[in-house]
């Protein structure tokens, strides 16, 4: 089984956009009021952050950028992505055990399906979106972003094609980094007595929202507005605390941040804002599809009517294709895969570079109204 890296590859992407990733990292280039004519060359698919158009579109924050943003660097956003993508191999892995948990041998049937789906789907296997979910996960490993952009970049796809996908937000990776931090070690300042309600209601809802998402990636939007009061409680709160380390206090400004942007994460506008300005005939790269799906943290779902059948069965050849062109005979990482060690690190590094203020909604403005059309 071939497996290559490609770190070169992906050294040499980081080298040239590093200097531009600091001024604009809060919003997904090319979509919505930007366009679907692209990024700009000096910003690669693979480091762009996982969900954050899902975090910018629910705190309704739809450009960020701000002299903190310098503070979030590529190796923080390759941290997130990996974590976030760790997290999406989690909720396959965990869904495929929940199918097959009858099954005498549970690891080989596991295995077997998983083959299936990538190589001899059966129609259904496509049109539930199962086949294509094993093929993204193989495509989405941040370790291979700059091979996958190299080839995605050729593949031509229509508009028309995207627009008929039955998209579906992979709210269950995000529940289960929410509820691995809430139960981390709170720190110093979280353990102490004043906050001893905070965290076990935090504790408590976030292993709620990961029960609610486990199965269809649905939350209660009340359970998430309870999640949320609760942390800005605890904010609330720690900007009174007196007498306190400063150091453990920013630490406890850290996690809260946290839990607060991955909060965001579980929101969202209807797609419909984004696709709008993507014509029916305009073609684009199918790197440009992957990006999407990774800014807001999609997933195929299933294909319930004849238009969304038929975008599957010309879908499926695309990522096939853009599959062997990367992997050849081998594969990439597969849902069943072996997890890999992330940590719950990764998260407050990221959203450590964000003002609070940016992670209220009522300060926000909305989406910007798409251009009209040129005039030809």
């Amino acid at each position: 089984m071939r497996r290559t890296l490609f770190g070169p590859a992906a050294l040499a992407l980081i080298a040239f956009t590093a200097p531009f990733a600091h001024a604009q990292w809060g919003y997904p280039f090319g979509y919505g009021g930007f366009g679907w004519g692209g990024f700009s060359p000096a910003v690669g698919y693979g480091i762009q952050a996982a969900g954050l158009g899902m975090m910018a579109s629910g705190i309704g924050n739809y450009n960020l950028q701000t002299a903190e943003a310098a503070r979030i660097n590529v190796n923080t956003v390759m941290n997130l992505n990996e974590y976030m993508y760790e997290s999406l191999r989690q909720m396959n892995r965990e869904r495929m055990q929940a199918r097959l948990q009858r099954q005498q041998n549970l690891n080989q049937a596991m295995r077997e399906t998983q083959e299936r789906l990538r190589s001899n789907p059966t129609q259904q296997d496509i049109y539930s979106g199962d086949a294509l979910n094993v093929l993204l996960t193989e495509l989405s490993d941040p370790r291979y972003a700059a091979i996958v952009e190299q080839y995605a970049a050729r593949i031509k796809i229509p508009g028309s094609l995207i627009r008929g996908i039955p998209f579906n937000y992979a709210r269950a990776a995000v529940t289960f980094g929410l509820d691995k931090l809430t139960n981390a070690q709170p720190g110093p300042i979280l353990s102490r007595p004043e906050f001893a309600d905070d965290l076990a209601e935090y504790r408590r809802l976030g292993a709620l929202l990961r029960e609610q998402a486990k199965d269809d990636d649905k939350v209660d939007p009340e359970t998430v507005n309870q999640f949320q009061a609760v942390i800005q409680r605890a904010a609330d709160k720690l900007k009174t605390l007196t007498g306190v380390d400063e150091a453990q206090r920013m630490q406890a400004q850290v996690r809260i941040k946290a839990l607060l942007g991955l909060s965001h994460m579980l929101e969202g506008p209807s797609l419909d804002i984004f696709l709008a300005e993507l014509r029916p005939d305009q073609e684009v790269g199918l790197d440009r599809l992957l990006a999407f799906m990774r800014s807001f943290n999609l997933r195929f779902g299933t294909a319930s009517n004849a238009n969304q059948r038929q975008t599957y069965d010309q879908l499926w050849p695309k990522l096939v294709e853009l599959r062997d062109e990367v992997f050849g005979a081998g594969t990439g990482t597969l849902p069943t895969d072996p997890p890999r060690a992330v940590s719950e690190k990764a998260l407050e590094d990221f959203y450590s570079g964000m003002h609070p203020d940016e992670l209220h909604p009522d300060k926000k403005p909305g989406p910007p109204p798409p251009p009209q059309p040129a005039e030809s």
